[in-house]
């Protein structure tokens, strides 16, 4: 049985702005910080930002990947 959403990793054009823009909206600084991932610890929730676009269908994949505790 599945009991809550654990990670939500979002695809984005620009890591940088993304960053920022969780920053302000969260109050929250990354826990972890690459130039192919970040990653923030919101309250046990994993949000993260994945600057790789190539693996996305732009009609079929949306821009996330959600990960869910089992």
């Amino acid at each position: 049985m599945l009991q809550k959403l654990r990670t939500v990793i979002y695809h984005v054009a620009d890591l940088q702005a993304a960053k920022e823009w969780y920053i302000k909206a969260t109050g929250v600084q990354p826990y972890f910080e690459e130039s192919f991932y970040v990653g923030f610890d919101i309250n046990g929730f994993e949000l993260g930002l994945d600057p790789s676009m190539k693996t996305l269908h732009p009609v079929i994949t949306p821009n996330l990947t959600g990960l869910w505790k089992a």
